[in-house]
């Protein structure tokens, strides 16, 4: 929360009200969907060190799961082989490349 009782942009809270269950979210979703479940995510490129167990415990407690873009990264960078000649998957290799470094 900010000094005023705001919510931050970034947090779980903000995320759970403003942009998974809005009436207009969920309104929409039941119109593609149904009554079928889906699954609330939110793609982050890190959580800090200190942070990283209670977030993960309160987006479990939320039903939101937390995925890391370099996860992703390393996963779509598996797609294709080495020669491949198409630039979105050069582009995700060089990232891996560039995330061993860390």
């Amino acid at each position: 929360m900010t000094l005023e009782g705001r919510s931050h942009k970034n947090g779980l809270d903000y995320f759970s009200r403003e942009r998974f269950d809005r009436e207009v979210v969920t309104s929409y979703l039941e119109r593609l969907f149904g009554s079928s479940d889906y699954r609330k995510v939110i793609l982050v490129l890190d959580i800090h060190p200190q942070d990283k167990v209670a977030v993960q415990e309160t987006a479990k407690k939320m039903k939101i799961e937390i995925w890391y873009m370099q996860d992703i990264i390393v996963a779509l960078s598996e797609i294709a082989g080495e020669d491949s000649t198409d630039a979105t998957l050069r582009i995700i290799r060089m990232c891996k490349a560039v995330l061993k470094r860390y």
